[in-house]
């Protein structure tokens, strides 16, 4: 999907992280180190899955010209060609 798509997920996931930190910290006895540790884990999750939903659409076209090898009894022939492919898919 374009990243455009997954755009408010991605807003939902860091929302929700914050709150997640938030709650934490309004416990008595809270650890702020963890809580840290969280925070980046649950950051670094949310992005990782907004960046790993991107689609990867690509289009090339091509030239192709050259010499063919020698050959009995006209010898070398010129060679010319085109190219063009295309492909799409996914981040891995």
């Amino acid at each position: 999907m374009p990243l455009s798509a997954a755009k408010p997920t991605l807003e939902q996931e860091i929302k929700a992280a914050y709150k997640k930190v938030m709650d934490a910290g309004a416990n008595d006895g809270a650890d702020p180190d963890k809580i840290i540790a969280d925070l980046a884990k649950d950051l670094a999750t949310a992005i990782h899955n907004y960046t790993m939903s991107a689609q990867v659409i690509t289009t090339t076209t091509g030239v192709i010209v050259g010499t063919a090898a020698p050959l009995a009894p006209t010898g070398a022939a010129p060679v010319f060609g085109s190219s063009s492919g295309s492909g799409n898919g996914n981040l891995a």
